[in-house]
């Protein structure tokens, strides 16, 4: 018995180990092209590219070779190389699932760009498992957000606006079902897959009442049902007597607005992304931004710099800053500050629902929040951008850069 319990205690001592040790792969630059490292900057991949782009999953990157205006990209996951060379501009991984996606001459929509898309489906090791043209795919995480399943959801619209949904098992590595085959689509509500595990989808009426699919991810799998909507009448869509009354608080109940004494500026940082060229590196674009008295403002103290958020009467970061920066690190669900002391810059990082994280100034170079705990607990990787708002190299929490010369 006593054995057994050793056993058991011991597998799941690994099985942790395992989860917390996963490798984490970064950006590496040598000289003018990009690589890939792990987290102590060992090469794994010679550095061959123009520049590297780290897609929203971690450790997948997207990596371009440019000549003039034409490119090539490729697929990389850890330390493989999965997808090489091809003519794709982007390549978004969920769940184990690839969508790599190009421009064509073809009218289609257009989701990631500004002009004609088509979308082809891989695995993580690099293999088409889905044989067709899509205008557009999607593969809904939201089902299984920690990626435990063997099965995932994917829907995709074909080149022909006929939207398919398919069960891909990826332990098998093929199609276990065909939900839907090319129908007709009016709407799909997606809304309460995260919390409900369903969605629905519902057909365009053509001569004949509409169907509603509903998808739900059961014990037994995804499973759908579907019924005919009937219709209803004009009044049946329209609200009487619902009028809703807005009260009128009165001056002597608004909320008390601060007397603003002496306006202050704030430098912003956007971090600009070109839709139509995502070969080219995203640039930092400056401006100045006046601030909310009412919510925060800029203290002094024998020349330095800090900041108080006002409401809260909490100074968030103390005088003593030559210049703090406002930023939203768009796309992260994070807001802060970028912090710069004697030719330094540090990150105030404010993650929404969370307590925030201060890394004081060790960069030479202007930092980016590019992902935080990336991959694991405490590793955050940051973008770092010359004086003109060039991305330059990548480093970590700590100031460790990914960089050399030769």
């Amino acid at each position: 018995m006593l054995q057994r319990l050793f056993i058991a205690l011991f597998i799941l001592f690994v099985s942790n180990l395992t989860v917390y040790s996963q490798s984490i792969f970064v950006p590496y630059r040598v000289g003018d092209k990009f690589g890939i490292a792990n987290e102590k900057g060992e090469i794994k991949i010679k550095p061959a590219y123009d520049f590297v782009r780290v897609c929203d999953m971690n450790n997948y990157f997207t990596c371009y070779k440019t000549t003039g205006d034409s490119y090539t990209s490729s697929l990389i996951y850890k330390d493989k190389v999965i997808i090489k060379d091809q003519q794709y501009f982007s390549y978004y991984p969920y769940n184990d699932i690839v969508v790599a996606v190009s421009h064509t001459d073809i009218k289609t929509g257009s989701f990631y760009t500004f002009g004609n898309e088509l979308s082809h489906i891989y695995n993580n090791k690099g293999e088409r498992i889905l044989p067709g043209d899509y205008e557009y795919v999607d593969v809904l995480t939201d089902f299984d957000p920690k990626n435990e399943s063997n099965e995932v959801l994917i829907d995709a619209y074909d080149l022909d606006e006929k939207y398919s949904v398919y069960v891909f098992d990826k332990k098998l590595n093929k199609v276990k079902q065909q939900l839907l085959d090319k129908i007709e689509v009016d709407e799909i509500d997606a809304n309460s897959v995260h919390w409900d595990k369903e969605m629905f989808i519902r057909t365009k009426a053509k001569g004949k009442n509409p169907i509603l699919y509903t998808i739900k991810l059961t014990d037994k799998g995804y499973e759908m049902t579907q019924e005919e909507i009937q219709p209803r009448s004009q009044r049946d869509d329209m609200f009487w007597g619902n009028d809703v009354a807005v009260p009128d608080f009165g001056e002597d109940r608004m909320p008390a607005v601060a007397t603003i004494t002496q306006e202050e500026f704030m430098q912003q940082i956007d971090k600009r992304h070109d839709h139509d060229a995502f070969q080219k590196p995203d640039m930092l674009k400056f401006k100045s931004e006046k601030l909310d008295a009412t919510y925060q403002c800029l203290i002094k103290q024998n020349g330095k710099t800090g900041l108080k958020l006002v409401r809260e009467d909490n100074i968030i970061l103390a005088a003593k800053y030559d210049e703090i920066y406002k930023s939203e690190f768009a796309g992260h669900n994070y807001t802060g500050y970028v912090m710069r002391n004697d030719g330094k810059y540090g990150l105030y990082i404010y993650p929404f629902g969370g307590p925030a994280s201060i890394i004081e100034p060790v960069y030479t170079m202007m930092p980016w929040l590019e992902e935080f705990n990336y991959g694991k607990e405490g590793f955050h990787l940051i973008s770092l951008y010359d004086e003109k708002g060039n991305l330059h190299h990548y480093a970590n929490q700590q100031g460790k850069e990914y960089y050399r010369v030769k």
